[in-house]
C-alpha cells in the first residue's frame, strides 16, 4: 500500500493545500483501497487511475471550499464592522453585504484607511483606520454626496486630562439616508486628526441595500387605567428597525429604590425563540425623559434596533423597573449602585428576588448553555451568568416558554465552581396588556 499512497501524493504534488486535509483526504482514499485488495493484479493499475480520477476531484473541491472558507473567515475576523458595530452591521458582514473600500490617504505622516462600507435606508456606515504614534483624541470629517456637503462631524473621547482616546479603528455614522440615491457618488474627507490639520479625502460610491419596509400609525393599546402604548412609525432595513413610540404609564407607590421607564424587545425567529435586543438606542425631545424616579405625562421616543437576525416578527412591552442600590455623586452628575443577588449555577438554586427564580434544569451543550427556570413569565429580564474567576459575563441569548418553564439560551459556558447567575435586586411592573406584537413583510 505504501507505493499506492505515493502514487495519489505524487499526483498532487503541485497542489497547495492544507497537510491535515491532504492527508485526511489520502488516508480515506487509502482505506477505499484497503477494502478492495482482494481484486486482482491487472485490475489494480484501472482501479488506481479511477481513484485518482475522484481524488483529484476532491482535492479541487477541497480547495475550492477551503479557500472560500478561509477568505469569508478571515474577511468576517479582519472586519471592523463585524469586531466593533452593532448585531445588524455584524449580520450584513457575514451575509457579504457589505462593501471593500481598501482606500488609503497619507498626509502629515498619518496614514488614514477606509475599510468597509454599508448603505441602506436607515443609515451609512463606514469603518477606517487612522495609523499615527499618539492616542487619538479628537477627528474632524467631512461628507459629501453627489457633490454637495451633508455635514462636518466631529469625534472626540473627551476633555482635560480625563480624555479618553477614541479607537484608532472605528466606524462613522451617518444618518438618515432615505433620501440618498440608490448609486450615490460619496466622498468622506478627513479635515483634522488631533492637533493636526490636513487633507485626506476619500472618493467612492456604494450601492444602496435598497430593501424597505414603512408604516405610519402601526398600533395602539390602552388599559382599563388609561395608560397606553403606541407606535406611531416603523423603519424596517436590513440592518435596523426604526421605531416611534408613544407611552402613557401610571407606576406603583415604591418607598425606596430607583425606577426606570423601560422597554423589552424581542425578534420571533423562524423556530419560535424568542430572540433579545438588549443593544438597542432611545432618544426622546421630552424634557427629562429619563430622570430617575420622574417621568413626563406621555413619553415620546425613537427606537433604533439593530436586527441581529432577519425576522419580522417583534414583541415590544413596556415596564417599570425599581433597583435598590445606593446613589452617589461627583463633581459634574449623580450615579447609582445597584445591588446584586447572586448564586451557583447549579440545579435548584434559586435568586431570591421580588419575585423568585429558581433553577430547575442546565444543559451543557456543545455550542450553547441552555438553563431552564420556573420563574414569573412575564418578566422582561433573566439571569446573566458570570465566571468569577475571569470576570466573563454570559449574556441571554434567546428564550422560549415550555409549560411552566422558561428555557434560556446562552453562549456555550464552561462547567467550573467559579461560575454563578446574578441579576440587580430590583422589583418589575410590567404592562402585559400594553404589549403590542408587530408583524411587517
Amino acid at each position: 500500500m505504501g507505493n499506492f499512497q505515493r502514487d495519489i501524493k505524487r499526483m498532487v504534488e503541485e497542489v497547495t493545500v492544507p497537510t491535515d486535509k491532504l492527508d485526511a483526504t489520502v488516508n480515506a482514499a487509502l482505506k477505499i483501497a484497503k477494502n478492495k485488495e482482494s481484486s486482482t493484479n491487472s485490475k489494480k493499475r484501472n482501479y488506481l487511475a479511477g481513484v485518482a480520477s475522484i481524488f483529484l476531484l476532491a482535492i479541487g473541491s477541497l480547495l475550492i471550499s477551503t479557500y472560500l472558507l478561509g477568505t469569508a473567515t478571515n474577511e468576517v475576523s479582519e472586519s471592523i464592522f463585524h469586531k466593533l458595530g452593532d448585531v445588524g452591521l455584524q449580520r450584513m458582514v457575514e451575509e457579504g453585504r457589505v462593501t471593500d473600500l481598501s482606500l488609503e490617504a497619507v498626509d502629515q505622516e498619518i496614514k488614514v484607511t477606509l475599510e468597509e462600507g454599508y448603505l441602506d435606508n436607515n443609515q451609512l456606515a463606514i469603518s477606517y483606520h487612522i495609523e499615527m504614534e499618539q492616542d487619538i483624541e479628537n477627528v474632524s470629517f467631512e461628507l459629501f454626496v453627489d457633490g454637495s456637503s451633508v455635514g462636518r462631524v466631529g469625534y472626540t473621547g473627551g476633555a482635560g486630562s480625563s480624555s479618553i482616546p477614541i479607537p484608532h479603528s472605528d466606524i462613522f455614522y451617518f444618518e438618515p439616508t432615505k433620501s440618498f440615491p440608490v448609486h450615490p457618488e460619496l466622498r468622506l474627507q478627513f479635515h483634522q486628526i488631533n492637533q493636526v490639520q490636513g487633507d485626506w479625502s476619500f472618493s467612492f460610491d456604494l450601492k444602496k441595500e435598497t430593501e424597505l419596509y414603512e408604516v405610519t400609525n402601526y398600533a395602539f393599546k390602552e388599559d382599563h387605567n388609561g395608560q397606553f402604548f403606541s407606535i406611531d412609525n416603523i423603519i424596517q432595513t436590513p440592518s435596523r428597525i426604526q421605531l416611534s413610540t408613544t407611552t402613557k404609564l401610571l407606576a406603583d407607590e415604591v418607598s425606596d429604590g430607583f425606577r426606570d421607564q423601560w422597554i423589552s424587545i424581542v425578534a420571533v425567529a423562524e423556530n419560535g425563540d424568542n430572540v433579545f435586543y438588549t443593544d438597542f438606542s432611545r432618544s426622546s425631545n421630552t424634557e427629562h425623559a429619563y430622570a430617575k424616579n420622574h417621568f413626563p405625562d406621555k413619553l415620546l421616543e425613537t427606537v433604533k434596533v439593530a436586527r441581529g437576525i432577519a425576522s419580522n416578527s417583534y414583541k415590544i412591552v413596556p415596564y417599570f423597573v425599581t433597583y435598590k442600590g445606593q446613589e452617589f455623586r461627583s463633581d459634574y452628575s449623580t450615579g447609582y449602585i445597584w445591588d446584586e443577588i447572586a448564586a451557583p449555577l447549579e440545579k435548584g438554586t434559586v435568586l431570591e428576588m421580588a419575585s423568585p427564580i429558581k433553577v430547575v434544569e442546565i444543559d451543557f451543550g456543545k455550542e450553547q448553555t441552555v438553563v431552564y427556570y420556573e420563574m414569573d413569565a412575564t418578566l422582561p429580564v433573566f439571569p446573566v451568568i458570570i465566571d468569577r474567576e475571569s470576570e466573563q459575563e454570559y449574556e441571554p441569548i434567546s428564550f422560549k416558554h415550555q409549560g411552566t418553564k422558561v428555557a434560556v439560551t446562552y453562549p456555550k459556558v464552561p462547567e467550573k465552581k467559579s461560575i454563578e447567575l446574578y441579576m440587580y435586586d430590583a422589583t418589575y411592573q410590567v404592562f402585559s396588556d400594553l404589549e403590542i406584537e408587530i408583524e411587517l413583510k
